[in-house]
């Protein structure tokens, strides 16, 4: 699959907000910062990559909030795909950190 760029024209990041509890976030610039379920998450975007990370040290029950970040994420992919782009969500080698990656989807 040929990826796709996160870059507000291939990927574009409207949807991001909609993870968040409330639909609250703060953003600047690729970096965008919001609350799932008492925990401070954070992401960011570069290139064909948003990173995805809850913090353990600001309070919250971390581990829900990354359950439930999961959750959204694959919820949120339904509205992608019919922009026509699919996504993977993995974990990375850090604790509570994901790479979600974007592909233009097969014809």
């Amino acid at each position: 699959m040929k990826r796709a760029k996160v870059d507000e024209k291939e990927v574009k990041t409207d949807w991001v907000q909609n993870v968040f509890d409330d639909l609250q976030c703060i953003k600047k610039f690729h970096h965008v910062i919001g609350m799932i379920n008492g925990c401070v998450v954070s992401c960011m975007w570069n290139g064909f990559a948003i990173y995805w990370q809850v913090s353990r040290d600001l309070g919250g029950d971390y581990v829900t909030a990354f359950l439930l970040l999961e959750q959204r994420l694959t919820d949120c992919m339904d509205d992608l795909s019919k922009q026509g782009i699919v996504s993977t969500v993995k974990h990375l080698d850090r604790p509570y950190e994901l790479i979600q990656k974007f592909y233009f989807k097969e014809q």
